[in-house]
């Protein structure tokens, strides 16, 4: 989670302060995740709205802004829709695993029982 307030939620503080950069401006962060990747998401975000100003007519830097954040969010959407594809391609392959071993288990019981 990071947030540019200092306010505490009471008890021991672990969240850490950081600084980043998006569009030549500065934000004090506080984070209690890995600071690195804070710095890797603003990076990211400020090369989508470097992008988006580069090769857009459009001038408002909010707008702009909203634009990056709204292609952001489609990229999170897609993603999350390919993985709980992958997830459910996953739990198929271990249902037909399962099924395989069975099969495979009563074979050689069975083999097992000829041999007696």
């Amino acid at each position: 989670m990071v947030n540019n307030s200092d306010i505490g939620t009471g008890g021991v503080e672990t969240k850490q302060s950081i600084q980043v950069k998006v569009c030549d401006t500065d934000f004090a962060l506080r984070t209690d995740g890995d600071p690195d990747q804070v710095r890797q998401v603003a990076a990211y975000v400020d090369a989508k709205i470097r992008s988006l100003s580069e090769s857009t007519s459009v001038k408002s830097p909010m707008k702009i802004a909203v634009l990056a954040a709204l292609n952001i969010a489609e990229e999170l959407f897609n993603m999350k829709k390919e993985y709980y594809q992958l997830l459910q391609n996953l739990e198929k392959v271990e249902a037909r695993s399962k099924e395989l071993s069975d099969q495979i288990e009563h074979q050689l019981s069975s083999f097992k029982e000829m041999e007696k």
